[in-house]
């Protein structure tokens, strides 16, 4: 096929400046908040399947190993990231040529990557958790949950950077239906792998693990078929002149996914010791942070969306020079974000019996309402500061998210340690502690924006 048979084949989106309406923020934001919605559905069918095997161990092994495998997964999140930035980028610049080098160098390091967390998870991982856990048993079932579920890293570390990709160009629809067979396919498995039924083998937890590694597979399968049957690797030449890690061209994506990487590994990483610390109060504290963290992804299916959406339409509208749209835009995502948040926690201050029976876990109803009261003004607050956190990164300037994000880590720390370790309070005043992270990643964008090289925008 010719260059020129390839460029009459670019959508129209291409070759104009992006829509900074309510209509158009929503199109690109929607699809990445129903794909966080059936996230949040897995999430809850699978502690939902968990809970039947009647057994605290095993639900809070599946939760606490969940978070061990998230904190590699953020490796792939950075590229994610950098491939999306630098995505929208080019697409603003009308640079659709190097839109297909981005993408296939952010695969190839996806490849590295998995294989690099693999063989970590598989070896290294029974003595760090043996090492911090105090419950042997538990930390038993963490160690053969995460042998099996570390195979998932080789298909979704791919399927992360097409999702960057997809929302790069401001074509979220993929990422929902991604998300719509992953969630599927896991509640499926789930319920033959976990059980046995139809004939299956009963695994119990080791199900949960398989389910989700293989439910990944099936969705990067999707993905691939996808890109091929639109024509996308045509339309944005990915299939052209592939080449195995390009270093000489990936320089800017690697300086733009690393930082990303970090502060999410570090920020993850403070959940594994928010945790590990609850784990020392007691197993009901424990299971009732780890519901309550389920529960949150209600909030995240609003937050994610926007936040997700607020990178691609900084870097794109600052490629396309539009400085004095961006804080506009940012504005009408707040709102649309706020929104969100409040309606989607809604049932965790008007009915917390409600989750806690779902759970069957009735008799934690009272401890569980006073962190539900203490979380959802926590997931308000960030509904806001999380556009001025994205903003930052969709400037490009991840290095000064990584630094915000290390601050508000350290004085996250601080007082999770004093409010555990030194002077043990209650679980919902140990919740405090995200209120004052969230407020610190918000607070601290804004004035980077507001003070910084970026202030053009607040003119």
């Amino acid at each position: 096929m010719t260059e020129k048979s390839v460029s009459n084949e670019q959508p129209k989106s291409i070759r104009k400046g992006i829509d900074t309406s309510y209509q158009a923020i929503l199109k690109v934001a929607v699809p990445i908040g129903l794909g966080t919605f059936v996230q949040f559905f897995v999430l809850f069918f699978d502690n939902l399947f968990i809970s039947e095997l009647h057994n605290d161990d095993s639900f809070n092994a599946a939760n606490s190993s969940g978070l061990f495998y998230i904190v590699g997964v953020m490796l792939g999140v950075g590229l994610s990231a950098g491939t999306q930035i630098l995505t929208a980028r080019r697409m603003g610049e009308e640079n659709i040529p190097d839109i297909g080098t981005i993408f296939k160098n952010s695969i190839n390091y996806a490849i590295v990557s998995s294989v690099f967390l693999f063989g970590l998870f598989y070896f290294l991982m029974e003595p760090l958790i043996t090492g911090v856990s105090e419950n042997k048993e538990l930390a038993e079932k963490m160690v053969s949950f995460l042998n099996i579920r570390s195979i998932g890293y080789f298909f979704l570390f791919p399927l992360i950077v097409i999702n960057g990709f997809f929302s790069g160009i401001a074509k979220t629809k993929m990422l929902f239906y991604v998300a719509l067979i992953t969630g599927l396919g896991n509640i499926v498995l789930d319920y033959l792998l976990i059980f046995g039924n139809l004939g299956f083998p009963e695994l119990g937890l080791s199900g949960a693990a398989w389910a989700s590694s293989l439910a990944e597979g099936m969705a990067l399968i999707f993905a691939v078929f996808f890109i091929i049957n639109k024509r996308y690797h045509l339309t944005f030449y990915l299939k052209e002149k592939f080449k195995i890690l390009d270093f000489k061209n990936s320089s800017e994506l690697i300086n733009l996914s690393y930082p990303v990487a970090i502060t999410q590994i570090i920020s993850l990483s403070t959940w594994m010791a928010f945790f590990i610390m609850v784990e020392h109060i007691g197993t009901d504290e424990l299971k009732v942070s780890h519901i309550t963290r389920n529960m949150l992804f209600l909030a995240f299916i609003a937050i994610f969306g926007l936040n997700r959406t607020a990178k691609t339409y900084v870097s794109t509208l600052a490629a396309e020079n539009r400085l004095r749209d961006i804080l506009p835009t940012m504005k009408k995502m707040m709102v649309m974000s706020f929104i969100g948040v409040f309606i989607l926690t809604s049932i965790l201050w008007i009915s917390p019996q409600t989750i806690l029976s779902i759970f069957k876990a009735e008799e934690l109803t009272e401890m569980a309402k006073s962190v539900f009261l203490v979380i959802v003004p926590s997931m308000l607050l960030f509904s806001v500061g999380g556009i001025f956190f994205s903003a930052v990164d969709g400037f490009g300037d991840t290095k000064v998210t990584m630094v915000i994000e290390i601050i508000a880590i350290i004085i996250y720390m601080l007082i999770l340690y004093y409010l555990v370790e030194v002077n043990r309070q209650p679980i919902h005043i140990v919740w405090i502690v995200d209120l004052i992270y969230f407020s610190m990643l918000g607070t601290l964008s804004f004035l980077y924006l507001k003070l910084g090289k970026r202030k053009l925008i607040f003119e």
